[in-house]
């Protein structure tokens, strides 16, 4: 995905700038292999359509960062998102105060999230291995204010704005 998204900004000299979001642990990016619980996020090698230049930059988010993010994303806009969507809202958090006022982001869910009911999703798992965390998403009723979700009914993907 992020290839084929890089290679179409840099044919059509869009002034996009394209942010990877790689797991703490993950190599594709370069860095050390570590401990990983959220499948599917980030690797231990990389691939072999991987190119340096494809990101201008890499965000690194936790293991922690995905559930998170997973469960704002269910509980204020109804997506059921996988473990790397819910980096990529968090990998956006972590850069907000970098991306100029008035642009336009678009951000990739690229998974879904039954996969996941019973880690990301379940009280319990989350529990277990991150300890009592809830409130990092309970205190919060809607994304953050600077964050406007906007759909189109059948037409395609949320957008974000801000």
């Amino acid at each position: 995905t992020l290839r084929g998204c890089a290679e179409y900004v840099r044919d059509h000299h869009l002034g996009t700038k394209i942010f990877a979001v790689d797991a703490h642990g993950s190599v594709i990016f370069g860095g050390k292999p570590g401990k990983r619980l959220i499948p599917g996020h980030g690797a231990a090698r990389q691939p072999e359509l991987f190119r340096a230049d494809l990101a201008d930059e890499c965000v690194r988010v936790t293991d922690l960062d995905c559930v998170v993010g997973c469960r704002r994303l269910v509980r204020s806009e109804a997506i059921l998102a996988g473990g790397s969507s819910g980096a990529v809202l968090m990998a956006v958090e972590q850069v907000k105060d970098r991306i100029s006022r008035g642009a336009t982001c678009a951000l990739i869910f690229h998974d879904r999230g039954e996969r996941y009911l019973d880690t990301i999703y379940s009280d319990e798992w989350v529990e277990e291995h991150f300890g009592d965390v809830a409130y990092l998403w309970q205190d919060q009723p809607e994304l953050q204010p600077w964050m406007l979700a906007t759909s189109r009914f059948l037409e395609g993907p949320k957008s974000v704005r801000y």
